[in-house]
């Protein structure tokens, strides 16, 4: 195992990170980015890893922006990626577009590092939502992944036998997205 690697390695088996935000309206509860940084640099200290994170807008089809944003775990000149993929969505009320495009970059960036340091929101994770089935997120980016590859949600459904995405399991998200992704 590279240094990396095993640096990363301990860093997702120690990182804890709690959902210390609250969405009223939905009732749930949820992590921030800045959040998890700030865990992050306390669990990593005496690493010397770095975490980064660069954004590109992957395309626009038919009005709608697709906003890639990775997250780089370095030491010295290696490194180890994640991405996630989100959707500029301009029919926000009452924002800015300005705005709607800082929302969204921080939310890929959170999916991105969540991702990369293992944070866990599925159902064994103890501080998610009981009785949640599925993460919006990985919904989105079925969708999005879905009309970049020009794949029609309801020939997924057909093939998974599911009735909708948002009433899939975590599992069943994940692996649509990653025959998606290959």
């Amino acid at each position: 195992m590279t240094d990396i690697v095993k640096a990363l390695s301990i860093v997702q088996q120690e990182i804890k990170v709690k959902k210390d935000a609250k969405n009223h309206f939905a009732k749930y509860e949820y992590r921030t980015l800045e959040t998890i940084l700030e865990n992050y640099k306390k669990t990593c200290k005496d690493l010397g890893a770095i975490v980064i994170f660069t954004e590109r807008v992957i395309c626009e089809i038919q009005g709608v922006i697709l906003l890639e944003a990775t997250a780089h775990f370095r030491i010295a000149d290696k490194e180890i990626t994640t991405n996630a993929i989100t959707e500029i969505d301009y029919n926000h009320k009452g924002m800015s577009k300005e705005q709607i495009w800082g929302t969204a970059s921080t939310y890929a960036k959170k999916r991105a590092v969540s991702s990369l340091l293992c944070l866990d929101d599925s159902a064994d994770d103890p501080d998610s939502l009981a009785g949640m089935i599925v993460s919006g997120s990985l919904v989105d980016e079925i969708k999005n992944l879905a009309k970049i590859k020009n794949v029609a949600i309801e020939q997924i459904l057909k093939c998974e036998k599911l009735k909708s995405l948002e009433n899939a399991k975590t599992e069943q998200l994940q692996k649509i997205l990653d025959n998606l992704r290959s």
